[in-house]
């Protein structure tokens, strides 16, 4: 939303259920013939599905039997990362016997772009030790063996962290309810006085969309996470701070990196939706559909490891529960930090932990 930009499902009229053709809805042609490029972030938990499905859409509004009807795409993501969401064994059955595999690449109009090229960045910059970025690569790739875990597994700490260790350290967790739980016990801990904002909404917004809390409970002491870039550039989004105080429209934050004291106003993100500028028929102009006003805080003790993936933290506590259950899972939560030495473990990770998709390293090997 602060780049202006869709979710896929918003650009492409998509409903929130599993898709069929009679979901197909034309985008403008004339909207479409003003595009240089459509750009999709985080491909890597696109589906081969709804990538046909994006195809389809296109080549009905171009009127074009080319892949996405002529028009260039460029993806960004890391396919190491967390997969696809699956939502059901349903889901699951039935990507697998059409496709094979959940992954953009195995979409059908994947085999017809004779095209593809594979960009990769190799330059690291969230972590700068080679010792913590070696374990990493070895735990990305899945080339992790007993010594190497034995370097992770110094992280774990027997005792529990002392009140200064635990300042800023924001616990990464597989499941939602753990994290949940996590933050309304430490938010019930503290003997100060709770306030609740009520987000403000107008216009034409779901559920889903919804950028942060709806009713919003903070107390002083509270760790929360900034949910947007301060134009200041005093912090970014996912910045951690801790409240000082709190008034009716604004709230006093002591951020973790600088230690600077700064208000937090409510801000309104919008929704947007492209169309053709009538005035001017080689341009699209946005048109705002609907709001959401709230301030850009979350609580933040913990955090599922999946809302965690796009984040950096300074000192993370990764807890993987009864085990990873998702490819990319411990190297996604282990990845957040930008230390070694600010990394914890809740227990000692295991070899079985560590889940790398041979069909990513496969499509990685066979394009690079």
């Amino acid at each position: 939303m602060q780049i202006k930009g869709q979710t896929i499902h918003s650009f492409f009229k998509f409903p929130a259920n599993f898709l069929t053709r009679s979901d197909y809805k034309a985008i403008s042609r004339r909207l479409l013939e003003s595009v240089d490029w459509i750009i999709i972030d985080e491909i890597s938990m696109v589906r081969a599905d709804l990538l046909d499905h994006i195809d389809q859409v296109l080549r009905l509004s171009m009127k074009s039997d080319k892949p996405f009807g002529g028009l260039p795409m460029f993806w960004i993501g890391d396919l190491y990362q967390l997969p696809p969401v699956i939502s059901s064994q349903e889901e699951k059955f039935y990507l697998q016997n059409k496709y094979g595999s959940p992954y953009f690449f195995s979409s059908d109009v994947f085999k017809e772009l004779h095209d593809f090229e594979l960009i990769e960045l190799s330059k690291v910059y969230r972590q700068k030790e080679m010792k913590f970025i070696r374990l990493l690569n070895k735990i990305r790739n899945n080339e992790i063996d007993e010594d190497d875990l034995d370097e992770i597994n110094a992280q774990y700490k027997t005792s529990n962290l002392s009140e200064e260790e635990g300042l800023f350290r924001i616990h990464l967790c597989t499941l939602n309810k753990v994290a949940q739980a996590i933050n309304l016990d430490r938010l019930s801990k503290l003997s100060t006085t709770a306030h609740i904002y009520q987000a403000q909404k107008s216009g034409i917004i779901h559920h889903t969309q919804f950028p942060a809390d709806e009713q919003l409970i903070l107390k002083p002491g509270a760790q929360v996470m900034l949910l947007r870039n301060d134009p200041q550039k005093r912090f970014v989004n996912g910045s951690l701070a801790i409240i000082l105080h709190l008034k009716t429209d604004v709230v006093a934050v002591q951020l973790e990196e600088s230690g600077e004291i700064v208000e937090v106003e409510a801000f309104e993100w919008q929704m947007i939706k492209y169309k053709t500028n009538t005035s001017d028929f080689g341009s699209i102009q946005t048109e705002i559909t609907g709001s959401f006003k709230q301030l850009p805080l979350k609580l933040a003790w913990a955090v599922t490891i999946h809302k965690s993936q796009g984040k950096t933290f300074e000192r993370i506590l990764v807890d993987m529960g009864s085990g990873a259950f998702e490819f990319g899972q411990a190297y996604v939560a282990l990845s957040r930090c930008t230390t070694l030495e600010g990394l914890r473990l809740a227990k000692p990770l295991k070899l079985s932990d560590i889940k790398t998709d041979e069909r990513i390293v496969d499509f990685m090997n066979h394009y690079r």
